[in-house]
């Protein structure tokens, strides 16, 4: 009995450490690929971050896929994990107006409270974005002015800015 509750406390401690690994691969900042766009470009008009699992076995880790957007340039530029992964050409209609969030911002350790701060005194509401998906308490989807994010249990999974259109 006491080996079993023995390996029971080293595959907790195992998938704790896994876990944690996990979170700070998929927290990184800005990147030396994302800083050289920054100081091409600027920072985007509107981005995407979700995190999304790469390797098999034991090297699963969650990446962070990031897709940046600017208008102006009609590019999309899209990174896995902090590395420029694909460039498109985007058709991106005028007469928008963009947040000015950046991505580096937010990161996967984040909760609501801590979104909700970054967006200051904005109107959040919970939506059903995914109904399926929707478990209360668990994993819940917001909207705000520029911003639609997803908590999972705990952890910001997902996050898209939008622009806005002039009214």
């Amino acid at each position: 009995m006491k080996k079993i509750a023995i390996i029971i406390v080293l595959i907790l401690v195992i998938g704790a450490l896994f876990f944690w690994y996990s979170c700070m691969q998929a927290n990184q900042i800005v990147t030396p690929d994302q800083q050289e766009i920054v100081d091409t470009f600027g920072y985007p008009d509107r981005f995407s971050i979700s995190y999304l699992p790469q390797g098999e076995g034991d090297d699963l880790v969650l990446a962070r896929h990031e897709t940046w957007f600017y208008s102006d340039h009609q590019q999309a530029i899209t990174f896995i994990a902090g590395s420029v992964f694909d460039l498109e050409e985007i058709d991106e209609e005028e007469g928008y107006t963009y947040s000015i969030l950046k991505p580096e911002s937010f990161t996967f350790d984040m909760g609501y409270g801590e979104v909700a701060a970054l967006l200051g005194d904005k109107t959040i509401e919970k939506i059903d974005f995914v109904p399926e998906l929707f478990i209360e308490g668990e994993v819940e989807t917001y909207a705000s002015d520029h911003i639609v994010f997803t908590i999972e249990f705990g952890h910001l999974t997902y996050l898209e800015t939008l622009g806005l259109g002039d009214e």
